[in-house]
């Protein structure tokens, strides 16, 4: 029986108060915590089942280990066991030592493994190093294992992880995505023909994503700190109703953590322009005489992706860590072509002299030769920050335009075993990017601020061999504003204030005349999305004979703040050059 409570738009309870009682020998579903059990059947060399033998399972990378019993009908299970590399080990008296080595497992896998014991000593020992069958036959679910071996290995461009989920089976990328178009940045695809934004991911079991429900990435489109992941699990449909949330896919990722050998690494990546080909556009608008710099054919690119990772023991067999860092720098030039706009003439852009402003036919065509007329006063310092033309004939601007992306990423992982009773584990990560992209004219630039935080605290409590709790925090945070002015060009900062301003407070508005470009950008939101996520959940597994008992709850509380307005700035029309100039 799943009881859900209804859901609202600010807070959300789902609420398996999961008596998930299966009454078969494979009861248990995919956890929400990134875990994997360990059960199987334990027989004798004639298939008889071998009741209260001793299990034991030993992590090979932190010696740590657990010890159950077998039931009557010989059944042993290891529910909540953190992934890894693991040894089984059966004893009993009367039989020879059975040992199942380098069993790998897998987020939100059952692993079955049945033992057969010969009749012999307890000192006689028999050692199987074979691998044993990874092939999940507990439950219904469909989905793929991304193991820590291809995420290291296989070629990803901009080392984003999420490109290894678009090569699972039912996942169809979506490749029409505005930048920026109501917060969708980053991968977005559909599972199963499920909507877009209905895909979740998970990091430790805290929620990952923005509040327009977008993917795992950041604003640069990328999903950094592939080193600190050791896998992750994709599942595409019948998962488990505890998942909730979302009807396309959900991918739980598993931090990686600390063993009793110091491992790390540091890598640098680059890419350049140097051997870049150019376009069409940047051969026809490259010519001396129309675009400034002399012809400068190849936009510039450069591409700087950086960082490292170490994890080792801070006790052995007792506490361990492990961290990482990762860089992400981009400097990424336009082709000349875009932002050629028209724009005021340049015999427009007279001194001021006593305070005022003369200009002449040449100027404004609706004079006759010869006659002159005065720039009002209120207009003078907003003609003075017009561009003056650089392209002829049409009295056209344009300029080389370069886009800047900078991120940082970092995470770091603590592990503790308290006692043969009690684990815990805490992991931070941090990533935080700016992004700067320019306008038609070069004062005004579009800038990005994202900043992402995720945390999550657990502890594994054992009560008996056949009773465990599990409890977690974690806390979400996602944080994006559009930063006006933009870090890269702080002199905007001074374009707010009674000469410039619509509404009082704001930056610049934009000035619209007929047959020039806007001045500014009539379309620029203000863009602030924010929200925090805080989940507390807990589970306890009770073994019982051959069935497995799962008892959870789960509450996410949502806080969540969204602004994003039009035209909040205002804008200022006038039908004519001349009307702009005499401020009608």
């Amino acid at each position: 029986m799943i009881l859900l409570l209804p859901c609202k738009k600010k807070f959300r309870v789902s609420w398996p108060v999961a008596l998930i009682l299966s009454l078969v020998a494979s009861p248990e579903f995919a956890q929400v915590i990134p875990t994997g059990t360990i059960s199987g059947v334990v027989k004798d060399s004639s298939g008889l089942l071998v009741p209260n033998a001793t299990v034991t399972i030993v992590n090979v990378e932190s010696n740590f280990q657990r010890t159950a019993q077998t039931s009557d009908n010989g059944m042993y299970r290891f529910p909540a066991l953190p992934i890894g590399h693991y040894n089984v080990k059966v004893q009993m008296t009367g039989f020879k030592t059975e040992t199942q080595r380098d069993l790998t497992l897998d987020v939100a896998q059952e692993a079955v493994v049945n033992l057969t014991m010969e009749v012999g000593g307890v000192e006689q020992q028999v050692v199987v190093t074979a691998e044993a069958d990874r092939v999940d036959t507990t439950t219904s679910s469909l989905g793929h294992i991304v193991d820590n071996r291809q995420v290291a290995e296989l070629p990803l461009n901009g080392r984003n992880f999420v490109d290894l989920t678009l090569m699972q089976t039912g996942i169809t990328q979506f490749q029409n995505n505005n930048f920026g178009t109501d917060g969708l940045f980053g991968q977005f695809y559909s599972s199963n023909g499920a909507p877009l934004r209905s895909n979740m991911y998970t990091l430790d079991g805290a929620i990952m994503g923005n509040i327009e429900a977008a993917s795992a990435s950041s604003i640069s489109g990328l999903s950094l700190g592939l080193d600190g992941i050791s896998e992750y699990r994709v599942m595409t449909n019948s998962f488990s109703a505890e998942y909730g949330l979302v009807m396309g896919s959900q991918t739980t990722i598993v931090t990686k953590g600390g063993t009793n050998q110091f491992h790390g690494d540091v890598f640098e990546y680059l890419r350049n322009s140097a051997l870049n080909a150019r376009n069409y556009f940047d051969v026809l608008y490259s010519l001396p005489t129309t675009v400034p710099g002399g012809g400068r054919r190849t936009a510039p690119f450069q591409r700087n992706q950086f960082g490292g990772s170490l994890g080792g023991p801070i006790r052995k067999n007792k506490t361990f860590f492990f961290g990482t860092y990762e860089g992400f720098r981009e400097v990424s030039g336009n082709p000349p072509n875009v932002g050629v706009t028209p724009t005021i003439p340049a015999a427009c852009h007279t001194p001021v002299v006593g305070g005022i402003q003369t200009v002449t036919n040449s100027c404004d065509s609706a004079l006759k030769p010869g006659q002159t007329e005065k720039v009002t006063p209120t207009i003078q310092p907003i003609l003075a920050l017009w561009p003056i033309p650089n392209v002829q004939p049409g009295n056209q601007f344009t300029y080389l335009s370069t886009a800047r992306t900078h991120e940082d990423y970092a995470q770091g992982r603590i592990d503790h075993n308290i006692s043969s009773s009690d684990t815990l584990f805490g992991r931070y990560t941090y990533d935080n990017t700016n992004e700067t992209y320019p306008k038609v004219f070069p004062i005004f630039d579009f800038g990005l601020i994202e900043r992402q935080q995720y945390l999550t605290l657990a502890e594994n409590h054992i009560f008996s061999p056949v009773l465990l709790n599990s409890a977690r925090f974690s806390y979400s945070r996602s944080h994006v504003v559009e930063a006006t002015p933009s870090p890269s060009n702080p002199s905007t900062s001074m374009l707010t204030g009674p000469l410039y301003s619509c509404i009082t407070g704001q930056p610049i508005c934009p000035f619209n005349i007929s047959t020039i470009a806007n001045f500014s950008d009539a379309s620029a939101e203000a863009l602030i999305n924010t929200q925090n996520i805080f989940s507390f959940g807990d589970d306890i597994f009770w073994t019982k004979g051959k069935h497995g008992i799962k008892f959870g709850a789960l509450i996410n509380h949502y806080n969540q703040y969204a602004n994003l307005g039009v035209g909040q700035k205002g804008t200022v029309v006038f039908p004519s050059l001349q009307s702009f100039l005499l401020g009608n």
